[in-house]
């Protein structure tokens, strides 16, 4: 569950999105999504402990390599956008990793 964490708590979340299945993944982002999507940039750092980008990166590259597929595509684009409207910063960094092109 994601309530606002500790370092152990965010780099356990990580590991289980590197190691979770499609389903559990679909479980995260409905999660993150019910529970970040009105949050400011300093309220996601805060409840990612200042690694909210690697959670955006782990998202943005999971996007890139089942989009054709459409594996979680809203999910994944709703989950986006939750970091992209609270930051101009995520959003440089949604960009810089190429992920306009993919969504093209």
């Amino acid at each position: 569950h994601m309530a606002t964490a500790t370092f152990q708590d965010v780099r356990h979340i990580l590991q289980h999105w590197d190691k979770g299945s499609k389903s559990e993944r679909e479980v995260m982002l409905n999660d993150f999504i019910n529970q970040c999507e009105n949050m400011t940039s300093p309220e996601l750092e805060s409840h990612f402990h200042d690694c909210a980008s690697l959670f955006l990166a782990r998202i943005t590259s999971w996007l890139r390599i089942t989009y054709m597929f459409g594996t979680c595509l809203k999910l994944q684009l709703q989950a986006i956008a939750v970091f992209i409207s609270a930051s101009t910063s995520f959003l440089m960094e949604f960009l810089e990793v190429g992920g306009v092109l993919t969504l093209l």
